[in-house]
This record gives structure tokens, sequence and C-alpha cells, in this order.
């Protein structure tokens, strides 16, 4: 399911410091926006999660008005919101 809205403008604050992300944290946001940091917060962004395993987190992101189907590694999220 590809949202059908962009995401919010603004992004939120960076919460408290999660040190272990797993599916079961995850999956009550799917089809929801979330804003998730990646690992060292070197990169984060708007995510339109579609689906969770133990391994990745499925979903879409905009790209330049697009919307474009990625996997995340749970691994490499750092935080999300």
């Amino acid at each position: 399911m590809i949202p059908i809205n962009p995401p919010p403008a603004t992004a939120p604050g960076y919460g408290a410091t999660v040190f272990f992300i797993e599916e079961a944290a995850l999956r009550p946001f799917i089809g929801h926006y979330i804003y998730l940091w990646l690992t060292h917060r070197r990169r984060s962004f708007w995510f339109y999660p579609t689906g969770v395993d133990s391994r990745y987190l499925y979903g879409y992101v905009r790209r330049k008005g697009v919307w474009v189907s990625v996997r995340v590694r749970m691994d490499r999220i750092d935080n999300f919101h």
C-alpha cells in the first residue's frame, strides 16, 4: 500500500537513545508515517512502513516527489519517532 500523501514537512526532535530495535516495537506503526534515524544519526528521513520481520523494515521513502519502495536493516536503525 503506497502512501497517498507526502510525509510531514518537519522532522521531530531526536528522542531518547534506543539500544535495540525489535519488530514488535515497530509493528504498531505499519501504515503510519514514522521518522527514522539510522545508526550514528548519519541519515534520517520520513518512512512509511508496510511490513517488518526480524531482519528488515519494509516500506516507502519519498525521493524527489516520488514514493520509492525500500527495506531497511533493523540493525541499522538507531531510533524512530
